[in-house]
């Protein structure tokens, strides 16, 4: 039985796709729940309006991250913490402090975009890789100077 989904059910589409179900799966379940439709022509006709919107928000959102992570890409970025003379820093600099600073420099992102395996708790040069939705990556510099 072909239907249209009103609503995202996981493990079979997002909502406007047209998917192709059992019988009493779609009775008991998505039709119940009002998680779908029967794929008449006027509920065709929506899902597909509904795809164009969906594709049209998703390049939109496509050129947005592409400037943000060029933008990004080589960024640099000073912090002056105070450290011991070894080098090692008193407070670390976490991916929060990061995020931070450069929203305070204009470029808002968010901390699940920086991709740190523990947070910088040694003095000098550190590479962070930030990783975006559409599997947008870049790489910027982070430089902690000792006060």
């Amino acid at each position: 039985m072909k239907i249209v989904l009103l609503k995202s059910v996981e493990k079979l589409g997002l909502e406007g796709d047209v998917c192709d179900v059992t019988e009493g799966y779609a009775r008991n379940f998505l039709f119940a729940r009002k998680l779908a439709t029967s794929a008449t022509a006027e509920a065709l006709a929506k899902a597909a309006q509904l795809r164009k919107e969906r594709e049209h928000g998703a390049e939109r959102d496509l050129t947005r991250i592409e400037s943000r992570a060029s933008r990004l890409d080589g960024f640099e970025l000073e912090f002056k913490e105070r450290a011991n003379e070894q080098g090692t820093l008193f407070a670390a600099v976490t991916a929060a402090k990061i995020v931070s600073t450069l929203k305070k420099k204009g470029v808002p992102i968010d901390e699940k975009n920086i991709v740190l395996p523990h947070p910088l708790k040694e003095v000098g040069e550190h590479e962070v890789r930030l990783q975006f939705s559409h599997g947008l990556e870049a790489t910027m510099r982070v430089i902690i100077s000792a006060v």
